[in-house]
């Protein structure tokens, strides 16, 4: 009786399941214990089907059949199966992104690739082509201040330098404010290609301002200098300020 009970609960389950019908329980109520191991087979191989079906391998399968016929909306539905399913996070948010763009769907484009370069596991690689893209749609509309914005919360040093000229970084002093007994050859640097322009009376320059070109000298008296740094793009620096008290006499 046991033994009858957990084949027919076995074989309920495969009904409910796989939607199959019980025809054959009438043979383990006679007793044969071979539809036991018959059951334990197709519930395994249910299970295992199942689960193939619902892996991110899977998905991404029949997401890529999609992508190749065109049918990017079915293929976003495969692509955020497989990233339930554990699927490799930076390989479908690309993938993604590539369905976004190819539907005109501009911020979930945007957003894919920022979900990318903001995941904390990211490689290099990837990083590098989702901060690429990122840039490349930012300058075809001539957003330049939010490719400086990007760049300027951006961790890696290599991503900054290759696109260095899309950078307003502010301008630094080799001279530290403070007091000093001697003429001050006060230089303003900045370490990419625009202009910098500059005040000695505190106030905020622009670029109608003095153009930095050449060292400062500050000799008695005191200078309250700010300078600000415009890239080729029309982008501005924070403003730099640091105050001098220089006596010679």
């Amino acid at each position: 009786q046991k033994g009858q009970g957990r084949i027919l609960s076995l074989l309920n389950m495969v009904s409910n399941f796989a939607g199959l019908p019980l025809y054959f329980s009438f043979v383990v109520i006679l007793g044969n214990t071979g539809i036991f191991v018959l059951a334990l087979i197709i519930l395994v191989a249910y299970f295992s089907v199942t689960a193939y079906f619902r892996s991110a391998d899977y998905q991404i399968k029949t997401a890529m059949s999609e992508i190749e016929e065109e049918n990017y909306e079915a293929a976003l539905v495969n692509l955020e199966a497989a990233l339930d399913a554990g699927g490799d996070f930076e390989g479908i948010k690309l993938e993604m992104a590539a369905c976004y763009q190819a539907l005109g769907d501009e911020q979930s484009y945007m957003e894919s690739l920022y979900e990318l370069i903001g995941y904390e596991q990211v490689s290099r690689e990837r990083l590098q082509q989702g901060y690429s893209q990122i840039i490349a749609a930012y300058e075809e509309k001539g957003q330049y201040e939010q490719i400086n914005i990007l760049l300027q919360n951006c961790s890696e040093a290599s991503i900054q330098e290759k696109y260095a000229k899309y950078m307003a970084n502010m301008p630094e002093f080799n001279y530290v404010g403070g007091a000093y007994n001697e003429v001050i050859p006060l230089k303003i640097l900045s370490n990419t290609n625009g202009h910098i322009y500059y005040t000695m009376d505190g106030s905020n320059p622009d670029r109608y301002s003095q153009e930095y070109i050449s060292p400062i000298f500050l000799e008695t008296g005191e200078f309250e200098i700010t300078a600000v740094f415009i890239n080729e793009y029309g982008i501005k620096s924070p403003y730099a300020k640091a105050v001098y008290q220089v006596d010679v006499s």
